[in-house]
C-alpha cells in the first residue's frame, strides 16, 4: 500500500488471469482426485469407506454443477436461479456432509466414517512454540539467508491476490 504497486496489475493481459485460473484449477482438481484416488489404495480404508467416499465427491460435483447452470433455465425466478447458482459450490459441500453423516449414523462410524478435521479444545500452536517466530536468536546468517525466500513469497502472495482479484471481478 505504501508504494501502490496494485495499480501495476492493470498491465496484466488476460492470457496471464487464464493461465492462473488453469493452475489453480488443476492443482484443485488434481489434489480432488488424488484423495479420492487414495482411499481406494489405502490399506487403511475400507472399500466402504471409500464408496462413500467417491459418492461425497460425486454428489458435490454434480448438486454444484446442476445448480450452477440453473441460472441458465427458465425454472424459477431470475433471484432465485441467481442465489442457487452463486451458492452453488456450498449447497454441493452441505449436502455431501449430510450424505456422509447420514451413512455415519445409520451404519455406525466402524463401516461409514470418512475423516474429518480433529479440532483441538485450545487455540495453540500443534507443538506448544511461541506464534510468533523471534528473529534475534537466530544467528547473523540464517537472517540473511531468508530475505530471498521471504521476497519471492511476498511476490507470490501479491500476484496471486491480484489475479484472483482479476479473475473474480472479470469472469
Amino acid at each position: 500500500s505504501i508504494t501502490s504497486a496494485s495499480s501495476l496489475v492493470k498491465y496484466l493481459t488476460r492470457f496471464t488471469d487464464e493461465i492462473f485460473s488453469v493452475l489453480i484449477s488443476t492443482i484443485f482438481v488434481v489434489e480432488a482426485l488424488s484423495d479420492v484416488g487414495r482411499t481406494f489404495t489405502s490399506p487403511a480404508s475400507t472399500f466402504t469407506k471409500a464408496l462413500l467416499t467417491l459418492l461425497c465427491a460425486s454428489t458435490t460435483f454434480g448438486t454444484a454443477t446442476f445448480l450452477k447452470g440453473l441460472r441458465n433455465t427458465t425454472y424459477f425466478t431470475k433471484t432465485v436461479r441467481d442465489t442457487l447458482s452463486n451458492f452453488a459450490p456450498t449447497i454441493g459441500v452441505v449436502t455431501a456432509s449430510l450424505i456422509a453423516r447420514w451413512a455415519k449414523l445409520t451404519h455406525g462410524a466402524g463401516v461409514a466414517s470418512l475423516p474429518s478435521l480433529a479440532i483441538p479444545s485450545t487455540f495453540a500452536t500443534t507443538s506448544g512454540r511461541p506464534w510468533l517466530v523471534p528473529l534475534m536468536d537466530l544467528p547473523v546468517w540464517a537472517r540473511w539467508g531468508t530475505f530471498l525466500p521471504a521476497i519471492m513469497a511476498t511476490v507470490l502472495l501479491f500476484l496471486d491476490q491480484n489475479i484472483t482479484v482479476r479473475v473474480v471481478n472479470n469472469p
